[in-house]
């Protein structure tokens, strides 16, 4: 029953990130060309080496659709 629960606070917190990280992207990122991109963190939960990441990993072929 524990690890039931506990599984499911994971799956919770993994989609929570997932719709951040979109929320992030569709607000900072998508309406500007890459070169206008801010190399710092818009939101204070985010720190500036985080927020490069989350830039670079959007950068991506795959990512850009």
């Amino acid at each position: 029953m524990i690890l039931q629960q506990k599984n499911g606070c994971i799956e919770m917190m993994k989609i929570a990130i997932r719709q951040q990280r979109h929320r992030l992207k569709e607000e900072y990122f998508d309406p500007f060309p890459l070169h206008q991109v801010t190399k710092t963190s818009p939101v204070k939960s985010t720190t500036d080496e985080d927020w490069l990441k989350l830039v670079e990993s959007w950068k991506t072929p795959k990512k850009m659709v």
